[in-house]
């Protein structure tokens, strides 16, 4: 999917919201689908994750995985070109 189609996913209020934050910020699964900054299930989320196609998250304490939102904003300029660091293509 290009950068365009992926945005047009996000409704205007929740990208102003995701873009004020820092890329240090952390957000969890929940808020990355009710924000509906990925258009797909968790289950697809998690496929993607374990295929390389999407950030890794950071396991914050022992019940509380997030993701950075400095990865997020990476993988949203070119989801379809994403892959994490040291994966190949």
């Amino acid at each position: 999917m290009s950068p365009s189609i992926i945005k047009s996913y996000i409704p205007a209020h929740n990208q102003q919201l995701f873009e004020s934050l820092p890329d240090s910020a952390f957000i969890r699964q929940n808020q990355l689908l009710m924000m509906q900054l990925v258009p797909f299930s968790a289950s697809t989320l998690w496929r993607m994750v374990n295929r390389g196609e999407f950030p890794l998250p950071v396991k914050i304490s022992g019940q509380i995985t997030a993701w950075r939102v400095g990865d997020i904003r990476l993988w949203l300029n070119d989801p379809s070109r994403y892959r994490r660091v040291g994966e190949a293509a």
